[in-house]
């Protein structure tokens, strides 16, 4: 079914539990308070504020932030995106991401929040948009453990991309692990095989193209990708290439 509080709807609610398996919308002026919150397949909009003491996605679930922010026991829970969900959008994820699905930044280029820890299990991919000048920004206040991380970089049609642009941002307050793979794309999906080193001390992926860059991408000879740990009130969070 469908659940919609839509934007301009003051609305301030608790629900003790909550299992959706349909479309479930919170508006801007919404806050919805909860103890469990189960996605089960459907989706999630979120343009208000989800409180809730455990948040655990299962199936094909899309949760999708519109400027909004869910937060999972009071900041130190944990939200568990499943292998068959997605989390998109710009907005605020208070506690700590466990990802085996996919998560991504935005609705083209955006800005995601997560105000713990960032971690991945086997599958679980990070997809970050660029158009050679620019792209999404993905903000961590915690740690980002990369191991089992699949990154997949992916380009907009038509851009031609050059070694030293600056390029997509990822900014942690450390990180630890190494990722496990890297898929460089155009926007169809259609891959580049590379070939990546990272040394965890600086913080740099080397991408290295094997092959040429099908059309209407522009052959890329290196990428170099330096993902930022430091604190983040002190530094600027750009990813330089």
């Amino acid at each position: 079914g469908t659940f919609a509080i839509q934007n301009g709807v003051d609305a301030d609610l608790f629900i003790t539990n909550v299992t959706n398996t349909g479309d479930f919308t919170l508006g801007s002026l919404a806050q919805l308070q909860t103890n469990t919150f189960n996605q089960d397949d459907g989706s999630l909009n979120v343009a208000g504020i989800l409180d809730t003491n455990s948040f655990v996605t299962s199936g094909a679930s899309e949760i999708v932030l519109q400027d909004g922010e869910i937060v999972v026991d009071n900041g130190n829970g944990i939200f568990e995106l499943g292998a068959s969900a997605t989390l998109s959008g710009n907005g605020t994820i208070n506690g700590n991401v466990v990802v085996e699905g996919v998560i991504t930044p935005g609705f083209s280029f955006g800005n995601l929040t997560i105000t713990g820890d960032l971690s991945f299990e086997n599958g679980g991919t990070l997809l970050l948009e660029t158009d050679g000048s620019g792209g999404d920004i993905l903000t961590v206040e915690g740690v980002v453990d990369l191991t089992n991380l699949i990154l997949e970089i992916q380009v907009a049609d038509g851009e031609i991309i050059e070694a030293g642009e600056n390029l997509i941002s990822i900014d942690a307050e450390g990180i630890t692990g190494e990722i496990e793979s890297v898929v460089f794309a155009d926007s169809n999906g259609i891959a580049i095989d590379t070939q990546v080193e990272f040394d965890p001390d600086t913080g740099t992926i080397e991408v290295i193209t094997n092959e040429t860059v099908p059309e209407p991408l522009t052959a890329v000879s290196l990428i170099s990708l330096i993902v930022l740990a430091h604190r983040r009130r002190k530094y600027d969070h750009r990813l330089l290439a």
